[in-house]
């Protein structure tokens, strides 16, 4: 139902919004799994798509949708192409369905001994590839699952960071592309409070206040906005239960004891998405108030 599919498309804002921080916030991605061509079995294929979204993951740069997470706003939305979808255009609709500033999109092939993984990433926002990451192992596939996910998580995040002007976190190496370079300083120390009940704070909790507070209004809003729907449903029921009361015949009792049923069962249903909503923007407001107390 359409407050359904905008329940969920604002749930999607919501935790993208908690996450976000100034200078340093992670990037929203898809990772479409990974083609399966040649010998290798979709099982395979799907094994390895899922360990790239948790190396992707572990880079400390992406904020990762996973597949089941994936497959449901799209199913929501209509979208029925999901496991077929390799053109540019087709990848660009996909990523604004889902929400994410990146979507990835890929194949693996074994040729003889040898394992190759080609993927590429695609600015969802400008539609233009932004990174393109290979990995060949010839290597049992063990070590595609354990060491090639690693470098082309490495290679992506690589991309990002460069395309974004988005700094990789501290500890986590560019990947084996990147040229040796001088050991970067430590990086500064925020002085302890100097005074009792003094906190230190910067961007990154500002970023994450801002994110916070946003997604609890915006879910706030929506359970609102759910709220007010399902009043309306309650005083449309009442006046089809008046209605068939007094219907004077069979017919009329019929028509308006189907749309009294219809209506209740709306109501239910946008009271229980109305409750989803506020518990979510109640959590995010708590999360608010942790930030100030910790």
């Amino acid at each position: 139902m359409a407050f359904i599919r905008f329940f969920l498309l604002l749930l999607a804002a919501c935790v993208f919004s908690s996450s976000a921080q100034d200078g340093d916030k992670k990037q929203p991605i898809a990772l479409n799994d990974l083609l399966a061509q040649g010998s290798i079995d979709p099982g395979t294929a799907a094994a390895i798509s899922d360990r790239l979204r948790n190396e992707l993951f572990n880079t400390g740069i992406f904020t990762v949708i996973e597949r089941s997470q994936m497959q449901e706003i799209l199913k929501e939305q209509g979208f029925q192409a999901a496991g077929a979808c390799s053109s540019d255009a087709c990848v660009v609709e996909m990523g604004q369905m889902l929400g994410v500033r990146f979507f990835i999109v890929g194949s693996i092939a074994k040729v003889g001994s040898t394992f190759a993984i080609s993927s590429r990433m695609i600015d969802v926002q400008s539609g233009k590839i932004i990174q393109i990451a290979n990995s060949d192992c010839r290597c049992e596939v063990d070590d595609v699952l354990l060491k090639s996910t690693v470098e082309i998580a490495k290679k992506m995040a690589k991309g990002a960071s460069a395309h974004t002007g988005t700094q990789l976190p501290a500890g986590k190496k560019a990947g084996p592309a990147v040229e040796s370079a001088p050991a970067a300083p430590k990086p500064e120390v925020i002085p302890a409070a100097t005074e009792a009940g003094e906190k230190p704070a910067g961007k990154s909790r500002l970023g994450l206040r801002l994110g916070l507070g946003g997604g609890a209004l915006a879910c706030l809003t929506a359970g609102f906005i759910f709220n007010s729907g399902a009043q309306k449903k309650i005083d449309d029921a009442l006046r089809n239960k008046n209605a068939y009361t007094t219907a004077p015949s069979n017919a009329e009792y019929t028509k308006y004891n189907t749309a009294y049923k219809s209506d209740i069962s709306q109501a239910r249903q946008q009271n229980l998405v109305r409750n989803i909503a506020y518990g979510l923007g109640g959590a995010l407001a708590a999360g608010v108030a942790l930030t100030w107390a910790f």
